[in-house]
């Protein structure tokens, strides 16, 4: 990884918009504009970076808005974030949602408010 790279992603079939797509193809690497994020399904970082941002926010659950605030916290320090053109996850996307029997909708729009909550108190 390249050292002004904060994190890095694969291309995937079930992500948000900047890494998804339909099947494996060779693209060119992209980066991630700020106020953007990408989705933390198989990600790769420094441990420099780790130890600079600090571990995920407990606070966010089961696979939602843990990624948008990771990700905001990476550009507020100045890390790119790339999506990895030449690499691909296959991903189940709401598998673990499921599997626990819990309502994806319920839990994402709970998690967005816990996180507009985190980003009110630390505007403060």
């Amino acid at each position: 990884m390249q050292p002004d790279v904060g994190l890095s992603s694969c291309l995937s079939n079930k992500t948000q918009l900047h890494s998804q797509r339909p099947a494996p193809v060779q693209e060119a690497d992209q980066e991630i504009p700020p106020g953007h994020f990408i989705a933390f399904v198989c990600i790769m970082m420094s441990r420099k970076t780790y130890d600079e941002i600090g571990p995920l926010d407990e606070r966010f659950t089961m696979g939602t808005h843990e990624d948008v605030d990771y990700c905001r916290r990476l550009h507020e320090a100045g890390k790119t974030l790339v999506v990895a053109g030449d690499a691909f996850c296959w991903h189940i996307h709401g598998m673990t949602y499921r599997a626990n029997k819990v309502d994806m909708g319920e839990a994402q729009r709970n998690m967005k408010k816990v996180y507009d909550a985190k980003i009110t108190e630390e505007a403060e």
